[in-house]
Parts: structure tokens; C-alpha cells; sequence
């Protein structure tokens, strides 16, 4: 028995000193189109743009023109690129592994699902009728474990901040009168009231995004997501969007500030 266990053990450590090859480009293309992530991204100017009664100092046409010039150089690409950056941590195995689960009828619906959740009808639609999504207990339940097991809420609330900051910079330059230091005071005092919002709005897009899923295909997501590697993927997959998006977010700026200096 000890000559057995020493062999196993020595075989063990020769399969982990065996090096790994990461993810393939072409497998981190199809993990990103086939997960919804590509259609998910393109929906992020129409989604700032749709929100811009947040700022009512700043013209819609203004903002418009930012936007354009934001995707001229490169806009949404910048996310993705990032997004792929990151998922280089992943082996070859572990993405042949994911696609396997995203490239599946039941993955593709989850997709398509989630899909739908990220258009502006589709956030128009949440905020409307927020009370009668909350009643599907199963699916709140659902979301908030989700959240709470990737911190998705206090991510998504530090980027929010660092935009809030970028675009007031932004707006000043249209009016010198503009709120930056108040501003900047006032949304730090209102963190934890934008941390319960996030959650409220992520609990709702999911709520939204299941809730006509076949049951047999929600539940077959439930296990996917509970085995360690999709529980790594998504971590890598909202750290590489969240740095992304301030890539994105800081070019935006950059063109919103030239936008309102040159009217």
C-alpha cells in the first residue's frame, strides 16, 4: 500500500507539473457569441444613450455625438477586448469544458434569455412593472444568491462611481457652474442606497430573463453554475467587463468633453 500511495502521488504531481495551453482565441470568440456577451455589449450605447434624462444639462444631440465618436475608435470592440483578455486565464480544457454548456440547446435559451433582459424595452419594461416580477419568490431567491456568491452588487456599485465621477468631469466642461465637488460628495453619502438599487435592478433583470424558461432548463443552469468553473468563468467574466467598461466609459468622456468644448 505505501509503494501504491507513493506512485499515485508521484503521478499526480507529474499531471500538475504538465503545462496547460490557454484558451484559443478562436474558442474565447465563440464563448463570448455563444454566452450572449456580444449582443449583451452592443446594447451599451443605445442603454447610455436611452438614459440620458440623468443629465439633463447635457443636449441628447450632444451625447448622440459623443456616442458615435466613441464607437468610431473603437467603442463597444474595447470591452470585448478586454473581456477576451481576461478570459485568457482560461485553459483550452476549461473553455472546451464551458462550451460545451453555452453551445447546448439549454445554454442557448439561457443566452437568449439574458439577451433579452440587456434591451432598453426590456429595462423600460422592469422599472413598470417591478411589483409583479418580485412576486416570482423563486427567482428573486435565485438572483440574490447569485449576486451575493460573486459581489456582483458592491463591482457594479465601485463602477458606477468611477463613471459618475468621469461624466460630471464632462458636464463641467459645458457649464463651469456645473456640481462636481457637491456632486461627487452626494453620490459617495449615497452608496449604499446605490448598492440596494443595483441589487433591486439585477434582481429584476433576472427575474425578467427566467421566468419563461422551461423549467427542466433552469434547473440545468442552476447545476452548471454551482461546479467551480463556471463559478471562475463568471468571476472572469465580470472583472474583464467591469475594466472594460471603464475603457469604454473614459474614451466616452474624453469625446463628450470635446463634444461640449467645441459647441
Amino acid at each position: 500500500m505505501p509503494k501504491l500511495s507513493i506512485a499515485v502521488l508521484l503521478l499526480l504531481l507529474f499531471q500538475s507539473a504538465l503545462p496547460t495551453h490557454a484558451a484559443t482565441p478562436s474558442q474565447i470568440d465563440r464563448l463570448l457569441a455563444a454566452s450572449g456577451l456580444v449582443d449583451i455589449i452592443a446594447e451599451i450605447p443605445a442603454t447610455i444613450e436611452a438614459s440620458t434624462g440623468q443629465y439633463p444639462s447635457v443636449p441628447l444631440e450632444r451625447i448622440q455625438r459623443a456616442l458615435q465618436a466613441t464607437q468610431s475608435l473603437g467603442g463597444t470592440d474595447l470591452i470585448k477586448r478586454e473581456m477576451s483578455a481576461a478570459m485568457t486565464q482560461l485553459s483550452d480544457a476549461d473553455a472546451a469544458s464551458l462550451l460545451n454548456w453555452v453551445e447546448s440547446s439549454a445554454g442557448q435559451q439561457v443566452a437568449a434569455a439574458e439577451v433579452s433582459a440587456s434591451s432598453t424595452p426590456a429595462i423600460q419594461y422592469m422599472l413598470q412593472n417591478a411589483p409583479q416580477l418580485l412576486e416570482n419568490t423563486e427567482l428573486v431567491g435565485f438572483a440574490k444568491d447569485h449576486i451575493a456568491a460573486f459581489g456582483l452588487d458592491e463591482m457594479m456599485v465601485d463602477l458606477q462611481m468611477r463613471i459618475a465621477a468621469l461624466l460630471l468631469d464632462a458636464a463641467k466642461a459645458s457649464d463651469s457652474q456645473a456640481c462636481y465637488e457637491p456632486c461627487l460628495a452626494q453620490l459617495e453619502a449615497a452608496a449604499p442606497m446605490m448598492r440596494a438599487q443595483m441589487e433591486h435592478m439585477m434582481i429584476l433583470s433576472a427575474v425578467y430573463a427566467y421566468q419563461n424558461l422551461d423549467p427542466s432548463v433552469l434547473q440545468q443552469y442552476r447545476t452548471h453554475l454551482q461546479s467551480p468553473l463556471a463559478q471562475r468563468f463568471h468571476r472572469i467574466e465580470a472583472e474583464g467587463f467591469v475594466k472594460g467598461f471603464e475603457v469604454y466609459t473614459q474614451l466616452y468622456a474624453a469625446q463628450l468633453f470635446s463634444v461640449l468644448q467645441s459647441t
